[in-house]
């Protein structure tokens, strides 16, 4: 997650507005900032009942969401109608490490 991150804020957007979507226990939110080049202490936590404060952050915004998290998936689909979903397949052979990549183009808001 944390290389997705850091894609995203090396070609499309920044890394102040990528969150991962919290969803009991999956993810550990410093393991995501060492991925994405940053100290351990950077937080991309997003708990789903904030998900309007998002609001606030100019797009483009990519937001990680796990797939089993239909109801933070729809959260985001009706906050940013414009958003697109994809599956992120894992390079691991583990199934279970794929998530849900949802970018807001800059005019998705």
């Amino acid at each position: 997650m944390g290389e997705v991150i850091a894609e995203f804020s090396n070609t499309y957007g920044d890394k102040d507005s990528a969150w991962v979507l919290v969803y009991p226990h999956w993810g550990d939110n410093r393991l995501v900032a060492i991925g994405a080049g940053l100290p351990p202490t950077a937080n991309y936590e997003l708990h789903p009942e904030n998900i309007d404060l998002t609001l606030e952050v100019p797009a483009p915004k990519m937001f990680l969401v796990k797939p089993e998290h239909v109801e933070g998936l729809t959260a985001l689909q009706e906050l940013y109608p414009l958003g697109i979903a994809s599956d992120y397949e894992s390079k691991d052979t583990c199934e279970s490490k794929g998530f849900i990549i949802f970018i807001v183009p800059p005019e998705g808001v």
